[in-house]
């Protein structure tokens, strides 16, 4: 049995589920709020472990959305993330915030369009393929309802380039996140169309998350915290980071212990 924690802080919202593969997701939180990221995603772990009758010992994986995104949650994340891991050497599933969201979206039979709101008129977005239609539950078990298929890797662009990157591909497309609001006219229903697909206003979810990351550790597709580093795709509003001595990394010890950071 693997138990999985998820971390999803990449948007304005904050959420963290538990799951086991092949099994329910016990439990998921996902909340906007004033407060920041921060001193929300302890107590909400807390909380996500409680509901799930389980410890942080209990957990054999942790899941983490490393963006595009905010600058400040991907950072709260991934800290959080390579904190929770290093304590008990535990692997990471790192799933890019675009990869998610056409997750969770797998069962729409066309072309995924994620985007999310990079702030400045700007969105980050994917192109994904459906890897088939299939219909069931939202549960863990559904192991064949693979991710679809990246087309166009995670890119930074404002509604112009979204729309003529959408009228590359042909048949139905969807295009969802919550950076639909600087694309579409309203973003607020399925039934909004532009550049001939449909518009549907969505987040990152926690849930979707723990259910990726089975299926991303049953495949071998794990690193280690040390590894872990933030998708930004462009330079924050404030630059406030620490670059480390491993290149382009983010230095996770930033704002927590320095003991998340390899020797």
């Amino acid at each position: 049995m693997t138990a999985i924690l998820a971390l999803e802080t990449a948007t304005d919202v904050v959420g963290c589920a538990v799951g086991i593969a092949g099994g329910p997701v016990r439990a998921s939180m996902l909340v906007g709020s004033e407060r920041s990221h921060g001193e929300m995603l302890a107590p909400m772990i807390q909380a996500v472990l409680a509901e799930a009758e389980m410890s942080i010992a209990d957990i054999d994986l942790i899941a983490i959305d490393c963006g595009p995104g905010r600058y400040t949650g991907l950072r709260v994340g991934i800290a959080t993330a390579a904190t929770l891991a290093y304590a008990r050497s535990l692997p990471v599933a790192a799933v890019s915030s675009t990869e998610l969201l056409a997750f969770g979206a797998r069962n729409f039979n066309g072309y995924i369009v994620p985007v999310v709101d990079a702030r400045r008129g700007e969105v980050f977005y994917g192109v994904y393929r459906a890897a088939g239609y299939e219909t069931g539950s939202q549960g863990m078990a559904e192991q064949n309802h693979r991710c679809p298929e990246e087309i166009v890797p995670p890119k930074v662009g404002n509604s112009t380039d979204v729309a003529a990157e959408m009228s590359q591909h042909e048949g139905k497309k969807l295009l969802l996140g919550d950076g639909v609001l600087e694309v579409g006219p309203t973003g607020e229903a399925a039934s909004e169309e532009i550049a001939g697909g449909k518009v549907v206003a969505a987040r990152p979810s926690p849930s979707s998350l723990a259910v990726l990351a089975a299926q991303k550790a049953q495949a071998g597709q794990v690193c280690e915290y040390s590894d872990l580093k933030s998708l930004y795709l462009r330079q924050p509003d404030i630059n406030t980071a620490r670059k480390s001595t491993a290149g382009d990394k983010t230095d996770i010890s930033a704002g927590t212990t320095r003991k998340a950071v390899a020797p």
